[in-house]
C-alpha cells in the first residue's frame, strides 16, 4: 500500500505546518498586544466611522482686553490692549482642523490686473490667468471684483480704489509706475494699495510697445537681490503650508522670505514678490497660488495674527471656547505697538480662514470669516499680579478721557468666563471724575480657577475697558515622610504657596485629618500604616482641589521584561521553518471571466405634478402632516409611488438634486436648511417653511428619544409640548408664523426653550438682543441670564433637551 502512505505523509507534513503557523500567529499576537499596552498604556484604541466632512464656526464675540502686569509709562496707554476673539466650532469626520486669525488695517476690497497686450515681456496669458484666478477665489468662497486696467490709468490714482490690491504680471514693471522717481507706486502705496508682483527683473522696465529700458535707481523697499538669504527669520507673518513658489530667481533684500516668496510691508501695504518672469509658469499653478494668497493675507501688513492647529481623534468634535489668550503667550503671536490708538483703538479688521481635513477624504474644505468692528478703548483695568482661588480681589478701573473733559459714568461690571458665558453681574453708584482718573473695587466673586474676561461698561451697557486674567489652578505635590508617619504635602496656586484655606487629607478612606494651609504646607500626622502596601491619600481643598495620590514604597525585585521571552519563543520557532520544515510544490490555476454586461438604463418622463404630489404621500405614509423632506428621503420613497407598468422606479441621488432643482426654478418646490416643501404648504399650512423646518427637527429629536410630544398646532399654549424626565418643557419656535413670535407666555410649572434652526440663527439674535436698548430687550435678557428661557440649537436639541 504505498500510496496511501505517502498521502498519510504529505497530510501529517501539512498539519504540522499549519500547527506552527497558528502557533507563530498566537506568540506574535500575544507580543504585539504586550508591546502596544507597554507602549501606549494610556492610550485609548480609536475607532473613526468614517463619513461626509462637516464643519460649523461662528465668532461669538470680539473685544479687546488688557492685560497685567503694567508698568508705569503703559497705564494710560493702549500698548497692553489684545484684540480677542471667541468662536464656536462643531465638527464631524474631521481629522484635522487649521486655523489661521490675522488682525487687519483693511481688507482688500478690489483686486486689479494690470493690462498686458500693450506691454508685455514674457507676460502671463492675461484671458487664461483671469478665468482661472476667477474660478479659484469662488472655490475659496471669496469675494471680490475684479477689474482689467491699463497700464496708463496707474498715473491717475483716482481710478484706483482704497484698500486694493494690483497685479502685475507682465514680466517687467510697467513704465508708469517708475517714472518720476516712481511717484505713482508711492502715491498708490498711500492710499493702502498693495501689490503682487510677477516680474522676472528690477534692472529694467517696459514700455508702449514692449520697449525695453534700464532702471537706474528703485525705491528702498524694491531693493532686491539675487540670494534668497534663507538665514533671515521673519520680523511678522509667515506663510502657511501648501503655499510655495518654485524656481525663484528674485527676492526683495529687506523683506521676508519664505518658500520661494519673499514680501515687505511699506508702512501700511505691503508688496508680494513673486520673482521671475510669468511666462515660465503653468497659468493654473499662478493662478491658485496668487488666490491662495490673496485668501489668506499671511503677507499683508496687519496688526497681529495667530494660527491653531487642532488633531481631533475622534469623528464628532464640538469645541464653544476657542480663544486668541492662550496660557504660553497672552494676545497675538506679534503685536506692533499701539500707542497710537490711545483712547480710540479705530477700525480693526479681523479676518479667519479656516482649512479642514476630513477622515478618509484627501480634500480640503475651506471657509472664511471676515468680522469689521470700531472699538473705543476708553479706559483699562489693572488686576492684581497674583490671584489666588477663593479670595476676594482689588480690581482697578482707569479711566481715560482725550477731551480732557470730566468723566460721568454709571459703571456696571461684568464678569464672563472662557466660553463668554456671563456668570456674574453688578452695578456701581454713579461716578463724576476728572479725565484719566481710577477707582478701585473689590470683588467678593469665589473663583475657581481658569480664564477670565472682566468687563467695566457704562451707559446703555457701552464697554469702556476690559481685562483678561488667569486664576491658576491649585496643585498638590507630595513632600516626604516622616519616620513617625507624618506625610507632608505643598499645596500651590501657580508657583504661589497657598495659605489660610481649609483642607482635608483622607488616608485610605478610612482615617481623616483636618487642618488649615500654612504656608503652602498641609499635613496629615501619625498615619496608622502596615508595611509593604501601597497608601492611597485623598487630599481635599474644598471647592478647589480634590486629588488623590498613591504612595508606593520602594521594594526591591527582579523581573526580566516579557519582550525578550517572547522575542526568543518566535526565534526559535522560525528556526525550526527554515531548517526543518520546507513548503510543497504547489501548481497554479487561472480562471478566465468575461466582461459582465452594463445593466440597461430605461428613460422615463414624470409629470411636475407626481414629484410634487410625494411629499403629500410620504408626509401620509408617516402619519405626519406639512413636514418637510430631505432629499434623501424623496429618493428612497420614489419606488413605492412611481413605477414604470408594474416595475418600482429606482432613482439616483444625482437625479433627484436635478429633478428639486429644477421644480426649485419654476417656483413649485421650496427650500430651507437642506429640508424642501412644495409651496402651496406655506399658504395651507399657515407657517413658513423656516417654521416647519424648526418643527421637523425638534419633531425628529423627541421621537429618536421616545419622548411624548404634541403635533403642529395642536397646542393653543406652545408651538411644542412635551415632558422629558418628568419635566414639562414648553417650546416656541422663533419664526414670524408661530402664534407666540411676538407675545411669547412663560411657565413656572416647567422649562421654557425658545427653538432656532442653527447655530449661527441663535448667535444673531443673542448679539441683535444684546446691541438693543429697550425695557422689553431687558427683560428677554434677565429671563435668560437666569435661566427662566432657554435657547435651543434644532441642529443639537440634545444640548438643552436631556
Amino acid at each position: 500500500m504505498p500510496v496511501p502512505q505517502k498521502k498519510r505523509k504529505g497530510f501529517g507534513k501539512k498539519i504540522l505546518i499549519l500547527l506552527i503557523i497558528i502557533v507563530i500567529a498566537i506568540v506574535a499576537l500575544i507580543g504585539f498586544v504586550e508591546i502596544e499596552i507597554s507602549l501606549y498604556k494610556t492610550t485609548a484604541i480609536r475607532v473613526v466611522s468614517y463619513g461626509n466632512p462637516y464643519l460649523r464656526f461662528n465668532i461669538s464675540n470680539f473685544t479687546v482686553v488688557s492685560y497685567t502686569p503694567y508698568t508705569a509709562e503703559q497705564i494710560f496707554s493702549s500698548t497692553n490692549m489684545t484684540p480677542a476673539y471667541y468662536s464656536y466650532i462643531d465638527t464631524k469626520n474631521i481629522s484635522n482642523l487649521f486655523i489661521f486669525a490675522t488682525l487687519l488695517h483693511y481688507i482688500p476690497r478690489h483686486i486689479y490686473i494690470v493690462n498686458t497686450y500693450t506691454e508685455c515681456y514674457r507676460c502671463i496669458d492675461q484671458q487664461q490667468f483671469i478665468s482661472n484666478l476667477s474660478r479659484d477665489l469662488s472655490a475659496l468662497n471669496y469675494s471680490s471684483n475684479i477689474t482689467v486696467i491699463a497700464p496708463s490709468n496707474l498715473t491717475d490714482t483716482s481710478l484706483i480704489q482704497n484698500n486694493s490690491i494690483i497685479i502685475i504680471g507682465n514680466g517687467l514693471l510697467p513704465q508708469e509706475l517708475v517714472q518720476n522717481g516712481f511717484s505713482a507706486f508711492n502715491q498708490l502705496l498711500n492710499k493702502n494699495v498693495s501689490f503682487i508682483l510677477l516680474i522676472g527683473s528690477l534692472n529694467n522696465y517696459i514700455g508702449e510697445g514692449s520697449i525695453i529700458a534700464p532702471l537706474s535707481s528703485v525705491p528702498s523697499y524694491l531693493e532686491f537681490s539675487y540670494t534668497s538669504n534663507k538665514s533671515r527669520s521673519y520680523k511678522s507673518g509667515y506663510i502657511p503650508n501648501g503655499i510655495s513658489f518654485y524656481n525663484a530667481s528674485l527676492y526683495l533684500s529687506s523683506g521676508y522670505f519664505s518658500n520661494n516668496i519673499s514680501y515687505y510691508h511699506v508702512d501700511n501695504n505691503s508688496i508680494l514678490l513673486l520673482g521671475n518672469y510669468p511666462d515660465l509658469y503653468n497659468t493654473s499653478y499662478l493662478a491658485g497660488l496668487i488666490a491662495r494668497s490673496i485668501y489668506i493675507p499671511y503677507w499683508e501688513s496687519s496688526l497681529g495674527y495667530n494660527q491653531y492647529n487642532i488633531t481631533i481623534a475622534t469623528k464628532n468634535y464640538t469645541n464653544k471656547s476657542l480663544d486668541i489668550l492662550n496660557s504660553s503667550n497672552i494676545g497675538f503671536n506679534r503685536l506692533y505697538n499701539l500707542s497710537s490708538f490711545t483712547g480710540d483703538f479705530g477700525k480693526a479688521y479681523l479676518y479667519i480662514a479656516l482649512s479642514a481635513k476630513g477622515f478618509n477624504v484627501s480634500k480640503r474644505l475651506n471657509e472664511s470669516f471676515l468680522e469689521e468692528e470700531s472699538f473705543n478703548v476708553n479706559g483699562s483695568i489693572l488686576t492684581p499680579n497674583l490671584l489666588v482661588p477663593g479670595r476676594t480681589q482689588q480690581f482697578t478701573f482707569f479711566l481715560i478721557d482725550i477731551n480732557n473733559s470730566n468723566v460721568t459714568i454709571e459703571p456696571h461690571i461684568s464678569l464672563y468666563n472662557r466660553s463668554g458665558a456671563l456668570i456674574a453681574s453688578q452695578g456701581l453708584a454713579a461716578l463724576s471724575l476728572p479725565q484719566n482718573s481710577r477707582f478701585i473695587e473689590y470683588l467678593t466673586y469665589t473663583l475657581r480657577p481658569g480664564r477670565y474676561i472682566l468687563e467695566l461698561q457704562g451707559y446703555s451697557n457701552n464697554l469702556i475697558a476690559a481685562t483678561y486674567f488667569v486664576v491658576p489652578n491649585i496643585n498638590v505635590t507630595f513632600i516626604n515622610r516622616t519616620a513617625s508617619n507624618d506625610f507632608n504635602f505643598l499645596v500651590k496656586a501657580g508657583d504661589f504657596p497657598l495659605t489660610g484655606l481649609p483642607y482635608s487629607i483622607v488616608f485610605d478612606g478610612i482615617y481623616r485629618y483636618n487642618g488649615t494651609i500654612e504656608k503652602g504646607l498641609a499635613y496629615i500626622p501619625s498615619v496608622p500604616i502596615s508595611s509593604g502596601t501601597n497608601f492611597s491619600f485623598n487630599i481635599i481643598v474644598p471647592g478647589y482641589a480634590n486629588q488623590t495620590y498613591i504612595y508606593r514604597p520602594v521594594i526591591a525585585s527582579f523581573k526580566i521584561n516579557s519582550q525578550y521571552i517572547i522575542l526568543a519563543i518566535v526565534g526559535v520557532i522560525a528556526f525550526i521553518l527554515v531548517v526543518f520544515v520546507r513548503a510543497p510544490n504547489r501548481d497554479m490555476f487561472y480562471i478566465d471571466v468575461s466582461d459582465l454586461p452594463k445593466p440597461a438604463v430605461t428613460k422615463l418622463e414624470v409629470k411636475k405634478s407626481e414629484i410634487v404630489s410625494l411629499f403629500d404621500k410620504i408626509n401620509l405614509r408617516y402619519k405626519w402632516k406639512y413636514m418637510p423632506l430631505t432629499k434623501e428621503e424623496i429618493m428612497n420613497n420614489i419606488p413605492n409611488y412611481i413605477r414604470y407598468g408594474v416595475l418600482p422606479v429606482s432613482v439616483t441621488y444625482m437625479n433627484v438634486s436635478l429633478i428639486i432643482s429644477r421644480l426649485e426654478k419654476e417656483g413649485l418646490v421650496k427650500s430651507y436648511d437642506g429640508y424642501y416643501i412644495p409651496v402651496e404648504w406655506e399658504r395651507l399650512s399657515g407657517h413658513d417653511i423656516r417654521y416647519l423646518v424648526i418643527f421637523r427637527k425638534i419633531r425628529d429629536y423627541l421621537l429618536s428619544k421616545g419622548f411624548y410630544y404634541t403635533d403642529i398646532d395642536s397646542s393653543k399654549i406652545a408651538d411644542i409640548i412635551t415632558n422629558i424626565n418628568g419635566k414639562r418643557v414648553y417650546i416656541f419656535i422663533y419664526s414670524e408664523t408661530s402664534k407666540f413670535y411676538k407675545h411669547m407666555p412663560l411657565y413656572t410649572d416647567g422649562d421654557n426653550v425658545l427653538a432656532f434652526s442653527n447655530y449661527t440663527e441663535l448667535v444673531e439674535f443673542e448679539s441683535n438682543l444684546y446691541k438693543t436698548v429697550s425695557d422689553n430687550a431687558a427683560i428677554l435678557k434677565g429671563y435668560i441670564s437666569s435661566g427662566i428661557l432657554r435657547l435651543l440649537d434644532s441642529d443639537h436639541p440634545d444640548e438643552v433637551l436631556s
